[in-house]
């Protein structure tokens, strides 16, 4: 189905007869679906479709674990409660939205449960506004361990508002941070966004700086491997740009979409 071969609605099927379903490694897989949607045409044409789909395909197993850890449940809840919390946010479930945003702003006297506090943040730093983007921003520059300061970049990854990711990018051409975590964050947001979009658009324009982007960022070849679009022009601008700056790239290929897909 990702790549092309059979039709989504076969999967989609699938994944609605789950049912009752517990195991981790399934919800891993199908919490996953909705962030790659939004890099798929065929899906990110109707994603407001798409997303209410995922909130009632999602909700009736959220409902089963909840917010909070229960008395006597399976070890791996707290992993397939954090799954559900983060899709959920992603596809726009309002009162995921709401308590995500509520947790946050107590965190002063109500610490994160650490079990979900990445999904928490992913969900808040999507839908940030400035004072929220701050709020992670200082998160991210006052860390000591190194978990958090991961967790605070991951959150920020998630900005969708342009005058905050606008914000974010002119932070990526200054050395404050490494240049492999600049890579990465201004490739991940232009892949989660959708390179196509204002956003999106921002993003890759600041990996591809002429004075300061890929170039000079010489990013680790684990991150090489991971970039890729789906948008043809994006896609061959890319192999362009690492064929250029990237010594040795591991592999490098465009890959021609199934006869008859989308």
């Amino acid at each position: 189905m990702q790549a092309g071969r059979v039709d989504a609605t076969r999967y989609l099927a699938l994944v609605e007869n789950l049912g009752a379903e517990t195991d981790r490694t399934i919800w891993d897989h199908v919490t996953g679906f909705p962030a790659l949607s939004e890099r798929l045409d065929r899906f990110a044409r109707r994603q407001a479709v798409f997303d209410r789909y995922v909130v009632r395909l999602l909700d009736t197993p959220f409902a089963s674990v909840g917010w909070d850890a229960r008395p006597g449940e399976p070890a791996d809840a707290a992993l397939v409660r954090r799954s559900l919390i983060e899709a959920l946010g992603r596809a726009g479930h309002e009162a995921v939205v709401r308590e995500a945003q509520s947790r946050f702003a107590a965190r002063a006297h109500k610490p994160i449960d650490p079990a979900i506090r990445p999904a928490v943040l992913n969900v808040v730093g999507r839908y940030a506004d400035e004072a929220t983007f701050e709020a992670l921003l200082q998160r991210m520059r006052s860390a000591i361990d190194m978990t958090d300061k991961w967790e605070a970049q991951a959150a920020l990854r998630q900005v969708r508002d342009p005058s905050l990711l606008r914000r974010l990018m002119g932070l990526m051409l200054t050395d404050e941070l490494p240049p492999a975590t600049r890579f990465s964050i201004s490739l991940t947001s232009a892949m989660t966004t959708g390179v196509s979009s204002l956003a999106g658009s921002s993003c890759w324009n600041t990996f591809r700086h002429p004075g300061q982007g890929v170039a000079g960022w010489t990013p680790s070849r684990s991150a090489r491997r991971r970039l890729g679009f789906n948008d043809a022009a994006r896609a061959d601008e890319l192999i362009a740009l690492t064929r250029l700056h990237l010594d040795a790239p591991p592999c490098i290929r465009r890959r021609k979409p199934p006869t008859g897909s989308a």
